[in-house]
């Protein structure tokens, strides 16, 4: 399981998790996929408002260096979607992102910040998700990011490090080299952490971040310090951590991950789905552990060209054609899931099976759990 270790109130967590988000509950971040707007971004670089994340509706620029805000609205090649300064790449949803970047030379910071809807309640659980791309002419990276939340506006006269003891680092096990799709990352607090907290910021807070470098060859046009994409921010309350992605069972989490990272060769594996458990004659969804679905959603995001068929199986009680139509649902059930969380409809095939495929003997409560299942295979 990933690790988490306080130490003068800063949270670590070591993961990487790849995921989408699941609808738990409404988010108390507003704008969090960076879709409104007061203004389209224009030029590149406009000193007069140091940073054009001012045009995006929710979301402010607490100190003097200039994070970037990119919309397909804007008419200008530096800010445009998916088309930019920095590269070429499709939102995670919608049409907009935002950028923020570490500076080495300098020691410069960029961050965002917003107010929450709601202030953070000492009682409750919480689970936060984001999701961050590195910009294709990126030639460094990192392995971590941080969020930090407060009472009170961070604010900076200057570029440089916001002072703050209370923030969520969350380090990925290895540095961010995807540039192809989005990495989702989520992380489940109790509010008695940042009890009464209004406001949330995304940065680097540390004065010492590990670097490494992705290519020795400069890009004529491209970055020469650690930056980030970030899009579809998340804070939910929760009822239990199970139901933030990261949080899955260690089995599930690993498996899914390995078929997402082995040489993106993904085609012709076959994953059972571990922690989706329907009830008995039934084929709603169940309304915690849905992380299991988000990581499937995020794999297929992550590759446009692969597609999958759900399969659905029951165990040997009942009459068979009931077994056959409950199968049949609950593949539909999952379906409808992924669709929901941005898969093209023409990209899921459906089939149930009912009870004649079972993989172990009927006899048992125990191998009846087993035959009940429903398999993705990768195509």
């Amino acid at each position: 399981m990933a690790k988490i270790t306080f130490n003068k109130k800063i949270a670590q967590i070591t993961l990487t998790c790849f995921s989408v988000l699941s609808g738990l509950s409404q988010s108390i971040i507003t704008n969090g996929s960076f879709e409104l707007y007061n203004k389209c971004p224009d030029k590149f670089g406009i000193a007069s408002i140091r940073s054009n994340l001012n045009y995006c509706s929710g979301w402010f620029n607490p100190t003097k260096a200039s994070p970037d805000y990119f919309n397909k609205c804007s008419t200008s090649p530096e800010y445009s979607v998916p088309k930019n300064y920095f590269g070429n790449q499709n939102p995670y949803h919608g049409d907009a992102y935002v950028g923020i970047g570490l500076f080495l030379d300098t020691k410069n910071r960029e961050y965002i910040e917003t107010k929450l809807t709601a202030s953070i309640i000492a009682k409750k659980k919480y689970c936060l998700k984001l999701y961050i791309n590195l910009p294709d002419k990126a030639i460094l990276t990192t392995n971590e990011i941080d969020i930090a939340f407060s009472k009170k506006k961070l604010k900076s006269r200057d570029k440089k490090i916001l002072s703050i003891s209370n923030y969520i680092s969350i380090i990925l096990k290895t540095p961010l080299k995807n540039k192809s799709g989005w990495t989702m990352l989520s992380y489940s607090f109790n509010g008695e952490d940042f009890p009464n907290s209004k406001y949330m910021t995304i940065g680097w807070f540390k004065e010492q971040i590990e670097i490494t470098t992705l290519s020795k060859k400069k890009p004529s046009n491209g970055l020469f310090d650690v930056y980030y994409l970030i899009d579809n921010i998340s804070l939910e309350e929760i009822k239990d951590s199970t139901e933030c992605p990261c949080n899955l069972k260690e089995e599930a989490r690993d498996t899914l991950k390995t078929i997402y990272t082995t040489n993106n060769d993904y085609h012709k594996k076959i994953y059972t789905l571990k922690n989706i458990n329907f009830a008995n004659n039934k084929f709603d969804l169940p309304k915690n552990n849905l992380g299991e679905l988000d990581t499937l959603a995020a794999i297929l995001k992550s590759d446009l060209n692969l597609k999958i068929k759900i399969e659905g199986h029951t165990d040997d009680r009942g009459k068979e054609e009931n077994n056959q139509l409950l199968s049949e649902k609950r593949a539909e059930t999952i379906k409808k899931y992924l669709m929901q969380n941005g898969i093209t409809e023409e990209r899921i095939e459906t089939n149930g099976y009912g009870s004649s495929m079972p993989i172990t003997e009927n006899d048992t409560e125990a191998g009846r759990s087993i035959n009940r299942r429903v398999e993705i295979i990768f195509e």
